[in-house]
């Protein structure tokens, strides 16, 4: 401790008290003491208040630059960094690719705005926060005249009370723990420039009159509502993810150019698929669990953007259409063999099977001819399949756990690249 050279002087009292004793004399202990901790103190002191100013000015400098990256950009890429920030901080890029466009989510890399790593978009604390400021100074009092909402107390207050307003954009219901939230039949009356909705927890009940047809973006599982509101046109609608609604019919889809993806997983009221030819842009259609639906409208043979179309757990009664599907998903289903239709799939390359326990037979002749992934794990009452190579296409052949699969010739042929994967599999 007395290495450190300090300036300050000493208290009045202890001066005094040292002006008794010669300078030659040994200083008693407890004042030695004293003279020590009074003097740490004082640095400890200094030294805790510079480090607290170097630090708020740092923050203060590092702010200025986050600010200035973000004064930069065009105005509509403000809004979709602001989305990101207040919404979509975390999630798969697939996922935030559906309302915010490549380019701009390149622009951000390329900034250093957000990162992506294992597919998903990630976006430093102190940017993200940056971005909240923003929108929080909009209205620092009032909620409800902000661009977006994500904080659930400000969420509460808007749904319960309805006191939206045309400022607001976008809402994310996240609560500390799942709860109830009671909604007033017009609580979205007012919200007319309203695109994203997104609910992760929260039991939302209640009759809604009226949906704003500026929604771009609607992420609401367990959804409450039989039907959508009549005033609901969708118009500009792009995400339709209502897993595990109660919706029984999908009306006034017809006429919609916009849609890329629907999730209806789990809707165990949803009986039926109308006309979808009116949105040809669908890519994701998610039916998955559906355990009423025992209808699907033909046209949906007609989408030729369509990639995934996944039919898990359904009792499928009509299946009667074909497309430029090149994945389908079947796995879940309790058919005995391959439905005749699958063959109109003409550019399927992928047929997933997997956990299909009723299935014992995959005729060859049903298979399309582009087919070159066969996945029927653990279909364990499978008990025949045709000689393989199953089509001159077919590379890989999933058998594992197919228990019952057993005295039947699988033919290899030498430098065709095929590729079996089995365990717990009798072959001879």
């Amino acid at each position: 401790m007395y290495s450190f050279k300090h300036t300050h002087s000493l208290s009045p009292k202890l001066s005094d008290g040292l002006s008794y004793f010669p300078l030659s004399a040994p200083r008693p202990s407890t004042l030695q003491f004293a003279l020590s901790y009074n003097v740490f103190r004082t640095i400890y002191t200094t030294l805790a208040s510079y480090i607290t100013w170097l630090r708020r000015r740092t923050f203060t400098h590092i702010e200025r630059i986050l600010q200035k990256s973000y004064d930069a950009l065009d105005h509509r890429a403000k809004e979709y960094f602001l989305d990101i920030a207040c919404f979509f901080k975390g999630e798969y890029e697939d996922y935030v690719l559906q309302i915010v466009p490549k380019k701009f989510i390149e622009e951000f890399v390329d900034k250093a705005m957000i990162t992506i790593e294992g597919s998903r978009i990630l976006m430093h604390e102190l940017l993200a926060n940056m971005g909240k400021d923003i929108v929080h100074k909009e209205s620092p009092n009032d909620p409800g005249q902000r661009s977006r909402l994500w904080f659930y107390e400000d969420v509460k207050q808007v749904l319960m009370k309805s006191t939206g307003t045309r400022n607001i954009k976008g809402i994310m219901v996240k609560l500390p723990k799942p709860a109830e939230i009671i909604l007033y039949p017009e609580c979205f009356r007012n919200m007319v420039n309203l695109q994203i909705f997104i609910n992760h927890n929260a039991s939302l009940h209640g009759d809604i009159n009226y949906l704003p047809n500026t929604l771009r973006f609607i992420d609401w599982p367990s959804c409450q509502l039989q039907s959508l509101p009549p005033n609901f046109q969708g118009n500009r609608l792009v995400v339709f993810n209502m897993l595990g609604n109660h919706i029984r019919h999908l009306e006034g889809f017809k006429h919609l150019s916009n849609p890329t993806s629907m999730d209806l997983s789990g809707c165990q009221f949803l009986e039926k698929i109308s006309d979808l030819s009116g949105i040809p842009n669908i890519k994701y259609l998610i039916l998955s669990g559906c355990r009423r639906l025992v209808e699907i409208d033909d046209s949906v043979g007609l989408l030729d953007k369509l990639r995934c179309f996944n039919l898990t757990g359904l009792e499928l009664r009509l299946l009667y259409f074909w497309s430029t599907l090149r994945y389908r998903d079947l796995s879940g289903n309790n058919f005995v063999t391959i439905l005749e239709c699958i063959s109109k799939f003409v550019s399927l390359d992928q047929l997933d099977l997997h956990d299909c326990k009723s299935l014992l037979e995959i005729p060859q002749e049903v298979l399309p001819p582009r087919v070159y992934a066969v996945l029927p794990d653990n279909c364990t009452s499978l008990e025949k399949i045709p000689k393989l190579p199953l089509s001159s296409e077919v590379e890989y052949l999933h058998l594992i756990n197919c228990i019952r699969l057993r005295g039947y010739d699988i033919t290899l042929y030498s430098g065709s690249g095929f590729c079996l994967f089995c365990n717990n599999l009798f072959l001879n």
